[in-house]
């Protein structure tokens, strides 16, 4: 399945994701994993953008490798701008499908720099994928008393065709609250295995609250620059690796995690 992250800020765009490769055997009935490792996150030249995949992408191209044949579309592919291309993406996706519905979620992650309704040049997020998911958080017993506990269940809304989906900024509220919210908050997503990586994600900005309320602390040290953001998602990446290699959790996500950072001038972070 994998673990794909992507944060968009004023500070620039900072995408990470693991290496894991997991197969089915199916006269076994048995997950395989940490044979293989592909790269999951690529830059995208053409645009200044790069993109990132999650999910179950055998279904796409068989034995051939994924990260190869998106590459091709990337070196090849006729599209102008980030939405053209997430467009292009989306109908190669159900070209390769041959025009059916899967039967497994399968998602890209999109990002570059784009025009927003205002017609300013901001970083932009588009989710190409066959069909949305919910996590809704499960509560067992009261709030507060001994036994109280929480966990994940995620639930997947039927398989579509592959669609592009106008993430960030949403084109249904005001480009002018959404530039009001971008200035302070921004906006960050994750796709893949994520019930894991929310419990250790939650788990760890706790512990850099705490972190933060001690004198000369700082966790992330610059959360105001892009380098600093970026380092953070690889060590929330690696964190969540290192867990799954030395727990019963099967090893789903692994391998050495890859970022990218672009500069909301449309430049790449110098890694």
């Amino acid at each position: 399945m994998s673990l794909v992250i992507s944060e968009v800020t004023k500070y620039g765009i900072a995408m990470v994701a693991d290496q894991a490769i997991s197969e089915h055997n199916k006269s076994k009935n048995t997950l395989i994993t940490g044979r293989k490792q592909w790269k999951k996150l690529l830059k995208v030249p053409k645009l200044i953008g790069a993109v990132s995949y999650w999910g179950d992408i055998g279904l796409i191209c068989g034995r051939q490798r994924f990260d190869g044949w998106l590459q091709k579309r990337i070196d090849g592919g006729n599209y102008s701008d980030l939405s053209s291309f997430a467009d292009f993406l989306a109908d190669e996706l159900n070209k390769a499908a041959g025009g059916r519905k899967l039967l497994y979620p399968v998602g890209l992650h999109v990002a570059g720099i784009h025009a927003w309704g205002d017609g300013v040049r901001r970083p932009t997020f588009f989710h190409v994928h066959n069909g949305h998911g919910c996590l809704p958080r499960i509560a067992i017993g009261e709030p507060g008393t001994r036994g109280y506990q929480e966990y994940f269940d995620w639930q997947w809304a039927p398989r579509t065709l592959f669609e592009r989906h106008d993430d960030y900024p949403d084109p249904g509220l005001p480009v002018a609250d959404i530039v009001s919210s971008f200035e302070t908050k921004g906006y960050l997503t994750r796709n893949g295995d994520i019930g894991h990586y929310i419990v250790i994600s939650e788990a760890i900005q706790s512990a850099s609250e705490l972190l933060n309320l001690v004198p000369n602390v700082k966790f992330p040290k610059n959360p105001g620059c892009l380098g600093s953001r970026v380092g953070y998602l690889h060590f929330l990446m690696n964190t969540v690796v290192n867990i799954y290699k030395i727990s019963t959790i099967p090893k789903i996500i692994g391998g050495t995690p890859s970022t990218i950072g672009i500069y909301p001038d449309g430049t790449y972070l110098r890694t």
